[in-house]
């Protein structure tokens, strides 16, 4: 069974939600506040999701990702790595 983070990172990636969407998602999953500990969590996971979004597109024939879409995702991956 992957871990419920996991599966928030992948929704919040695969719909490019904002960070304020994202913290609701999260708080509605929860079914409370966001605390530093789960924010940490989900920062871990959203980091390894966006990474392997971007080997998925570089790995694919045609991948359909424009230049500048590919250039936020990979800013959104490096802005998670370094809080």
């Amino acid at each position: 069974m992957a871990s419920p983070w996991c599966d928030l990172a992948f929704i919040i990636t695969g719909d490019d939600l904002s960070a304020d969407q994202g913290e609701e998602l999260v708080e509605r999953y929860l079914q409370r506040t966001v605390t530093p500990k789960d924010q940490q969590w989900l920062s871990a996971y959203l980091s390894v999701c966006r990474y392997l979004e971007l080997l998925w597109y570089q790995a694919q024939r045609h991948t359909g990702l424009d230049q500048k879409t590919a250039e936020r995702k990979l800013a959104a991956l490096i802005a998670g790595l370094n809080p």
